[in-house]
This record gives structure tokens, C-alpha cells and sequence, in this order.
């Protein structure tokens, strides 16, 4: 019960507020099905970094310019069960982030520069998407 609560939590500051957290939160999530005092450990210890990380801050600095920046990777047959690939974006503006995500591709990449296109294809798809969020 316990490690559901922190993990919920972390789901919570992940999807909020700590991008840089959501591969290592998703994949405890991933475990919670067969839990050991050692998965309560793993997730305290992403509490006691969130804590010593506190008072890193994402800055807008309109000095720099208004374009749109983004960054995509991909980690090609990362999931051995299924053999997707893994996909991570963020976009910025103004040098902030605004937009973040990391998931599994659907689809099977048959090699890794199959897989970066899928994460570009994705990461446009989704900012467009964005887009019509705000109605332009």
C-alpha cells in the first residue's frame, strides 16, 4: 500500500511539475504488480533526488529569442517483450520546456533509424495537436 501511495505521487510531480523523472516513474509503475521491499526502496530514493533537486527551476528568458526548439531520441527494441522502441521528446519556447512526453512506440521499428522518424513523426503530431488545444 505504501508503494502505491509514493508512486502515486511521483505520477503526480511526473506528469506536473519533474519531466526528468517520467522514464524511471514509468517503470516502477511497470513493476507494481510484484512488489518487493526493494521497489519501496528504488522509489524513496527518486523522493530523496526530488528533494536534493528542489530548487532547480525552469527559466523562460524572453532575451533569447521566441522560436520553438525540439529535442527527440528514441531507444531503438528497448522493451524485450514487445521489441518497441522507446520514444522521449520535449519541445521549448523561450529556452523553457512546455510540452514533454515518453513513451513506447506502437509500432515495431525494424531498425533504429526507423525508430527515430517514428519518435520525429510523433513529437510533431503531438505539438501540432497542441495547436488546436489553445484553437489556432
Amino acid at each position: 500500500m505504501r508503494f502505491q501511495t509514493v508512486i502515486g505521487l511521483l505520477l503526480y510531480l511526473m506528469l506536473g511539475t519533474y519531466p526528468d523523472i517520467a522514464y524511471v516513474v514509468m517503470h516502477m509503475v511497470q513493476q507494481s504488480a510484484d512488489l518487493t521491499q526493494e521497489h519501496l526502496d528504488k522509489a524513496l530514493h527518486i523522493c530523496q533526488y526530488l528533494i536534493s533537486t528542489h530548487d532547480y527551476l525552469l527559466v523562460y528568458d524572453s532575451t533569447t529569442g521566441s522560436s520553438i526548439t525540439a529535442c527527440i531520441n528514441s531507444d531503438w527494441n528497448a522493451d524485450p517483450e514487445t521489441r518497441h522502441s522507446q520514444t522521449g521528446f520535449y519541445l521549448k519556447l523561450v529556452n523553457g520546456i512546455f510540452l514533454w512526453n515518453f513513451h513506447l512506440q506502437k509500432a515495431t521499428a525494424l531498425s533504429s533509424t526507423k525508430a527515430e522518424y517514428m519518435a520525429l513523426s510523433d513529437c510533431m503530431c503531438r505539438s501540432c495537436g497542441l495547436k488546436k488545444c489553445f484553437g489556432n
